[in-house]
């Protein structure tokens, strides 16, 4: 019996998805800890890294094509350098090598001038765990690995829900 690529990957994200819906707060965040992305040099990145810091996790959600993702950079960047010592920003930008070129990733990149790391979410495994639905979205973790805030606009304020340093 032939079962396609994408039957097998529906039936994946379904079980992880199922899996997450059925853990509890300890499982989830040991999952999310032991996930490793791509960074856009090709070096494997653990959102893990973070938690054993001691700083939230900010992940950003953004593709090439959104304007949204685009007009909220600036303010991200800002973000990301104002509370470096309190958070690690990180971009994931979610989709296959087809359907998201990374010369485009890399333009959006210099053109907004991105200074924390861009990861890759190619096979879909954090984004669909995290039941992320468009972009931008921004996700902000404590270093336990609880979802502190969930938004697709920055937060008003982030000293608010970022724990202190």
């Amino acid at each position: 019996m032939r079962v396609s690529k994408s039957l097998m990957a529906l039936a994946g994200s379904c079980s992880l998805l199922l899996c997450l819906a059925g853990a509890g707060p300890e499982q989830k965040g040991q999952w999310l800890q032991q996930q490793k992305l791509t960074q856009m040099d090709g070096e494997e990145y653990a959102l893990g890294t973070a938690a054993a810091q001691g700083d939230a996790l900010v992940l950003i959600f953004w593709t090439p094509w959104c304007g949204s993702c685009a007009k909220e950079a600036p303010e991200l960047v800002k973000a990301a350098e104002r509370y470096q010592d309190r958070a690690t920003f990180v971009g994931v930008v979610a989709g296959d090598d087809r359907s998201i070129q990374s010369d485009k990733v890399e333009r959006f990149i210099k053109k907004h001038h991105l200074t924390y790391p861009t990861l890759r979410d190619r096979e879909l495994t954090v984004t669909k765990g995290l039941k992320v639905r468009g972009t931008p979205t921004i996700i902000v973790i404590d270093p336990e690995m609880n979802i502190l805030y969930r938004g697709h606009k920055a937060p008003e304020s982030w000293s608010a829900i970022l724990p202190p340093a």
